[in-house]
């Protein structure tokens, strides 16, 4: 590779002073070494910010920057605003990477012109530990704007933003909504409508620790809700911009939101509130040319037999 661009990794920490050090090491360790590594501290009460200091000392690739707790998006944000690479790669501080991951992704950005390169992950648990497969993947794709963003609006790709690298302009004018749970959802289809070109990389680089506790594993509650007004913001941004191009898919899984949550939440406000809705999106959904026969038989079970298609 001719040229080297700098990579920025963006590495939010909060509190997690028994999982930095893997983290920080598997950065560290990338095969690939024009790095920034920012860690920004969002106000841990435990050792993690003795430990981030340490790391930035013994290695100049390594910014430490800290903040009051507001958030992983805040310290996100932070990272944004500070980060000077031309391309930006996102790692939760409990997690960590194959040691080829940026080297396979930015190689694949350059040679085929790319704003973002999705790559997979596997999911472990604090008492395992991801091998990843050696040496460079061969299973590359480049899918059109279109193909992209059936992806993630069909949630057949992560709603996170780890498991991408991105041109780093695409968060000119983006950022991480604060204060709110599903944040990664509020900005990521936007993030991929501004691309202009989408790779994909079905090899193995992200470890993602299932770790209780953890942001995407708290058990339901109430700010969760907010999801929903996230898909409908989606919805009118996406069908105004497209002319309802994608909007039945968006239905489906609007309508599956509700018929998951229903069978959650306790409130009998809420479940008559959303029992209405629910019928409401059901109606279109069979109504609707667009959609295939798989989404409707599913979305007949959740709204017919939703015991035995939500039951733990």
């Amino acid at each position: 590779m001719s040229k080297k661009p700098l990579v920025s990794i963006i590495i939010p920490v909060f509190n997690v002073e028994k999982y930095v050090s893997q983290c920080v090491k598997s950065i560290q360790n990338q095969t690939y070494i024009n790095l920034e590594i920012i860690l920004i501290n969002d106000g841990s009460t435990d050792c993690s910010e003795d430990i981030c200091k340490e790391y930035a000392q013994d290695d100049k690739r390594i910014v430490l920057l800290n903040q009051k707790n507001g958030g992983q998006s805040k310290a996100r944000n932070k990272g944004l605003d500070f980060c000077h690479g031309e391309y930006i790669l996102f790692v939760d501080a409990d997690d960590y990477i194959s040691k080829f991951l940026v080297e396979d992704t930015i190689s694949f950005a350059i040679r085929e012109n790319l704003d973002i390169v999705e790559y997979g992950h596997k999911n472990v648990n604090t008492n395992t530990k991801a091998e990843f497969v050696g040496g460079r993947s061969s299973n590359y794709e480049k899918l059109t704007h279109d193909e992209a963003l059936i992806r993630v609006l069909d949630y057949k790709a992560l709603m996170v933003p780890w498991n991408r690298l991105y041109k780093r302009y695409l968060f000119d004018d983006l950022r991480f909504p604060i204060g709110v749970i599903h944040e990664d959802e509020a900005i990521l289809p936007y993030l991929i409508d501004k691309s202009k070109t989408y790779g994909l990389i079905n090899n193995d680089y992200y470890a993602y620790v299932f770790r209780k506790g953890s942001t995407m594993n708290r058990d339901f509650d109430s700010k969760k809700l907010v999801i929903f007004k996230i898909m409908s913001d989606r919805r009118y941004y996406f069908n105004k911009k497209y002319n309802f191009k994608y909007d039945s898919i968006m239905l489906y899984h609007q309508y599956y939101r509700i018929s998951k949550t229903l069978s959650m939440i306790q409130n009998k406000k809420l479940i008559n509130n959303y029992k209405t809705e629910k019928k409401k999106l059901f109606k279109k959904i069979i109504s609707s040319k667009k959609l295939d026969y798989r989404h409707k038989l599913k979305a007949m079970a959740y709204y017919y037999f939703p015991k035995v298609t939500f039951r733990a």
